[in-house]
């Protein structure tokens, strides 16, 4: 156990070094275009890969003076002022897709695991489907088991409702929403939370989401999460990047205790995820990834059967 406990160090922190070192080198992609953020980074979010709540995709922006396209914000936010990172240009950028907005992610991975608890061992679908307007964002996402780990090959196990409404003012990313957790062949297993997050425009991306169940757990989940995307030569014309972001989370007592059956407040799990999107067309990426995920605590990892788990698979998505 001792041991394996080093190999995992040893893996979070030869990861983080990677993350930093890269932090510090322009991602460049396309021949030498300047690029900013993942492509769809965010898709990777409650599919087992990132605990994030909603999937949004980055919309572009033209800019009027220069012509240079790039990324700048979410879809369905206002354009507002958007400076061009090659002239500086403010004045005419136009935002693609501002207003309402809508898209549909289709992710296959070998198994299902969120804030350090698998809840399949074996292959999944997992789709997911939104719709956003000026920043304000529905989504629906489900996991539908593939074989019958759960007693319910071909059904549903979960269904999530989210409500999400995000910002930007001065470099700052805010978001606030809701989440309602549905599990259709499970009694008394439902359950709400409400959450709040910000996130800096600075190297890194420091994000900190923060989560109360207020329906079963009674308890807080709070997740602080970086990346760092390095462009990458195109591929057969499309657009490539690799992603890397590591995130940490931290849950009060009363959520450990109705999560995880231990009972104090402790740093519950940690993910660290490689991801490889790929812009096949302007409305529909495919982004692969491998993802490691570990429960930190050694009471957590003595209450759960699974507590080191590698998440691998593949995202497909489209917006409009």
């Amino acid at each position: 156990m001792c041991e394996r406990g080093n190999v995992m160090r040893s893996v979070l922190l030869a990861m983080v070094l990677v993350v930093f070192v890269l932090s510090g080198v322009p991602a460049f992609a396309n021949g030498g275009d300047e690029t900013d953020g993942c492509l769809n980074s965010a898709m990777l979010a409650k599919a087992g890969v990132l605990n994030e709540a909603a999937h949004f995709a980055e919309d572009s922006v033209t800019c009027a003076r220069c012509g240079m396209e790039f990324a700048a914000g979410r879809h369905g936010q206002p354009a507002g002022a958007v400076p061009c990172p090659s002239c500086g240009n403010e004045d005419g950028a136009e935002r693609e897709g501002s207003g309402f907005s809508f898209g549909a992610d289709m992710g296959v991975l070998n198994k299902y695991v969120s804030r350090g608890l698998t809840y399949s061992e074996d292959p999944v679908f997992q789709p997911n489907v939104w719709g956003s307007y000026y920043g304000l964002t529905l989504n629906v996402w489900a996991n539908l088991d593939l074989t019958d780990y759960n007693g319910m090959a071909g059904g549903f196990y979960e269904v999530d409702y989210g409500l999400d409404y995000t910002g930007e003012a001065g470099g700052l990313e805010y978001s606030a929403g809701a989440l309602y957790y549905s599990y259709p062949r499970m009694d008394d297993a439902d359950t709400v939370e409400i959450y709040a997050g910000l996130g800096l425009d600075a190297p890194l991306h420091p994000k900190l989401n923060l989560y109360y169940d207020c329906w079963r757990g009674d308890g807080f989940y709070g997740v602080f999460s970086v990346e760092h995307c390095v462009g990458l030569p195109s591929v057969l014309g499309c657009k490539t990047e690799l992603g890397l972001a590591a995130q940490v989370g931290l849950g009060s007592k009363n959520y450990n205790v109705y999560s995880y059956g231990s009972d104090h407040t402790a740093f519950t799990d940690y993910v660290l995820t490689a991801s490889l999107p790929v812009e096949v067309t302007e409305n529909i990426s495919v982004t692969p990834s491998v993802s490691y995920s570990s429960a930190l605590d050694r009471t957590i990892r003595s209450k759960i059967d699974n507590d080191d788990a590698v998440i691998a698979g593949f995202v497909v998505s489209t917006r409009f």
